[in-house]
């Protein structure tokens, strides 16, 4: 798992194969997220965490992904400060 700010998510996730997409989580901070592959036996047990952001790689489009990465960063950073 690699905490990083939401640009180095995605530069990550537009380089991402299909069989190997990335788990992105929040992390309860402003403009970081925390990233691994989505494929190993650990990050599938994390799939269902409430921080879980989603899983994604380079096929889907990476506007879409951004804004809903953006989105729940700002939503948990919020949360987390309340």
């Amino acid at each position: 798992m690699s905490k990083m700010d939401v640009k180095s998510a995605l530069e990550r996730i537009a380089i991402a194969p299909k069989d190997s997409p990335i788990l992105v989580l929040t992390c309860g901070e402003k403009d970081n997220v925390q990233c691994c592959f989505a494929n190993t036996v650990e990050s599938k047990k994390m799939v269902n965490q409430p921080n879980v952001i989603g899983v994604f790689d380079k096929l889907m489009d990476l506007d879409e992904v951004k804004t809903m990465i953006r989105a729940k960063v700002r939503a948990d950073y919020g949360n987390s400060k309340m």
